[in-house]
């Protein structure tokens, strides 16, 4: 009999205290899915610029929009975690800032998460769009931001590029002297004769002019295009000299060739100018 009571006893005991425990368990619970819901309600940033490679300037009154979403589901429509759109006022590289909340995506879960961007006129003509998926890392801010690339789209108003006589736009069928600065990072080639000239448009880096047969280098940091009067201008200098490029998309032949290119080129530094033509590398 003592035996049973005791037992009793401890039963009720231990009753007693897991009522007690009781409210502090449900405070810490309370406290942990606050947590977590404050979580989700955070605010996250994703940084990044919209970028292309052609060396033209962004036509006038332009609309840049860009996407973040989860394309996780191969067979279903991405679902949009965030966009914005733009209306730039300088040329390329154009930022970007795609804020979202950090419960509107689950990267632990294996999900995938990309940014896609396009760029239209102001009739609405798409003219540059992401050709390629660019994969981001999503639930915090940035801290490096993204860039994103986007290609130009074939259309009535752009210029035709013959394919025969410009193979050189993939690299085959260039001139030694572009395919080595072609491989060094240039992405624009112009040339001229009477004297023999050539102008490499390094993007974010330089501008670099050989003259008088390759005895006289120019070199001078990239400004960035700018468009004026339909021409794209890239206006710079180095301790020496004022450099200025010129790049309208007219039919340009070579003089001495008889080859065409989709770009007429003026080049212009101390008291000289040159003309020839250009092309995108």
């Amino acid at each position: 009999m003592k035996t049973t009571l005791s037992l009793a006893a401890l039963t009720v005991a231990a009753l007693l205290t897991a009522c007690d425990q009781g409210p502090a368990n449900d405070s810490r619970s309370a406290e942990q899915g606050g947590g977590a819901m404050e979580q989700e309600e955070q605010q996250v940033t994703l940084k990044g610029e919209v970028l292309y490679r052609e060396r033209i300037a962004l036509p006038p009154d332009v609309t840049v929009r860009v996407v973040l979403e989860d394309v996780s589901l191969a067979d279903a429509a991405a679902r949009v975690i965030a966009e914005q759109t733009l209306e730039p006022e300088t040329q390329v590289p154009i930022p970007f800032e795609l804020t979202y909340m950090r419960g509107d995506v689950n990267p632990d879960m294996g999900m995938g998460y990309a940014v896609r961007a396009e760029i239209r006129d102001q009739q609405g003509n798409l003219l540059w769009t992401t050709t390629e998926r660019h994969t981001v890392e999503v639930g915090e801010s940035n801290d490096q931001p993204v860039t994103v690339i986007v290609h130009r789209v074939p259309g009535d108003e752009a210029p035709r590029e013959d394919p025969e006589n410009m193979e050189g736009v993939e690299g085959a069928g260039l001139s030694p002297a572009a395919q080595k600065v072609r491989e060094q990072g240039a992405q624009f080639w112009a040339a001229g004769n009477e004297p023999g000239w050539s102008l490499a448009i390094f993007p974010q880096v330089k501008l670099e002019l050989v003259t008088d047969y390759g005895e006289t280098t120019v070199a001078a940091p990239d400004p960035g295009p700018r468009e004026e009067g339909g021409k794209t201008l890239y206006q710079t200098s180095n301790e020496d000299t004022d450099l200025t490029v010129e790049i309208e998309q007219s039919l340009c032949q070579d003089d001495m060739s008889g080859k065409e290119y989709p770009y007429t080129v003026v080049v212009r530094y101390g008291d000289t100018t040159l003309n020839g033509c250009g092309q995108e590398l």
